[in-house]
């Protein structure tokens, strides 16, 4: 399965700036972040890939936009907690995140990321791709 998310991943989201934000702020960044992934990866919902490989490219429109590769982890991890089943949270049952049961779960025995890849493209930028492969 290939999506492609009109938009990079947000810098607001990672862990150096997010100290610096307003928890509300921050939200809304998260939501509309993973909001975009959620509408692109509907089709793909109730797979449930018990082993699977993800692949991240990011097309930026200059260097000065390229990331780290463990700031780019942290800003998929929304998008990563929405690819597993939804599961009950017993603290607060209220708060309900959106879920697509693409893969079982997410730890490294099931899904398997690989390392951020950089394309330089001002026609095509600002763009996030995401693939995800079924494995045997």
């Amino acid at each position: 399965m290939r999506i492609e998310i009109p938009m990079l991943p947000p810098v607001a989201l990672g862990p150096n700036a997010s100290r610096k934000m307003h928890w509300g702020a921050r939200l809304r960044i998260k939501h509309t972040w993973q909001n975009a992934a959620y509408y692109e990866m509907l089709p793909y919902r109730d797979k449930a890939l018990k082993k699977a490989t993800m692949s991240v490219t990011c097309v930026i429109p200059d260097k000065r936009h390229e990331m780290d590769t463990d700031n780019v982890l942290a800003i998929l991890k929304p998008i990563i907690d929405m690819l597993k089943p939804e599961q009950h949270n017993s603290k607060h049952p209220e708060r309900k995140e959106p879920r697509l049961a693409v893969i079982v779960d997410d730890n490294p025995d099931v899904l398997t990321i690989n390392k951020p890849v950089w394309i330089v493209d001002k026609a095509r930028a600002p763009l996030t791709i995401i693939q995800i492969e079924a494995q045997s």
